[in-house]
């Protein structure tokens, strides 16, 4: 079953913090067998780090319930808002 939900959590890359609070869209497909799924979604990149970021890394979402996965990333530009968006995909915790 795929599950969409709004999350809050942060960005990591190992045991280093990247971004303290992010907040975006997951969507989870649960895998035949255990607690453990596939992950994308997205999030809005704050412009002040925009560097910290960098597209093709994998990093981890540790979410704000305890739920953690890790992901690689790819930033994209949306234009009507001028803002940049993380997408990311990966494996993490799904929700029973």
């Amino acid at each position: 079953m795929e599950r969409s939900e709004r999350f809050r959590g942060r960005l990591m890359a190992g045991d280093k913090v990247v971004l303290e609070e992010i907040e975006g869209l997951l969507r989870s497909h649960k895998r035949p067998g255990g607690a453990v799924g596939e992950w994308t979604g997205h999030f809005e990149l704050p412009e002040q780090a925009e560097n910290l970021v960098i597209e093709g890394n994998r990093y981890r979402i540790v979410l704000i319930d305890g739920r953690s996965g890790t992901v690689s990333v790819r930033i994209r530009a949306d234009d009507s808002a001028l803002r940049r968006i993380v997408q990311f995909h990966g494996t993490g915790m799904v929700r029973g």
